[in-house]
């Protein structure tokens, strides 16, 4: 086949022309990308694989990955490096891998005008540590390795004064420890 000179302009419109939906299709493809929370509240070291890359975490340490959506293989070992837990899990939303197997709370904060709110909504009361404490928590089930994010605020987030809410109220939840759930309720 002979190069025709008359056809190089709409060669080139061609080429230009598919350089550019390539680029439109790129930009579309943005990264996005989800925290993974490993949290050791313990004096234990542990280790966990994801994807087969090893990991390192510390005691007293809330280490934080990001990982795009999508299956990962995680594996988790205690510091005489025996297996805690082996799981595939879909990466979709923040995820907190209890690797310590600890306690964790949502505690969550009404946002409102009407002071009367607190009539209509029935308040848990729950005791630690010999604390008797009352308000709207959840319990997570110490013995679960995976929670994915059904709360808005991380455990290092602080809880703002004010948030919007229509209708009556709002209510919003934070990810806490139970062993700093006493301090952190006596600062509310």
């Amino acid at each position: 086949m002979k190069f025709n000179r008359n056809n190089l302009p709409f060669l080139i419109i061609i080429v230009i022309l598919f350089n550019l939906i390539s680029c439109e299709n790129e930009e579309d493809k943005k990264e996005i990308l989800y925290k993974v929370y490993i949290d050791n509240p313990t004096q234990n070291k542990y280790t966990i694989f994801i994807n087969g890359q090893k990991n390192k975490i510390k005691p007293k340490t809330n280490e934080i990955f990001e990982l795009e959506e999508g299956e990962y293989h995680f594996k988790g070992l205690n510091d005489k490096q025996q297996d805690i837990f082996e799981e595939n899990v879909k990466v979709d939303t923040t995820i907190l891998i209890n690797i310590a197997q600890q306690n964790y709370y949502l505690v969550s904060e009404i946002y409102s005008d009407d002071k009367s709110i607190y009539k209509r909504i029935k308040l848990d009361t729950i005791e630690i540590n010999g604390q008797t404490l009352i308000g709207l928590f959840k319990k997570l089930p110490a013995n679960k390795f995976f929670y994915k994010r059904e709360w808005q605020y991380e455990m290092n987030d602080s809880m703002p004064q004010n948030l919007p809410f229509s209708k009556d109220y709002r209510a919003y939840s934070k990810l806490v420890r139970e062993k700093d759930l006493i301090s952190y309720y006596l600062r509310q």
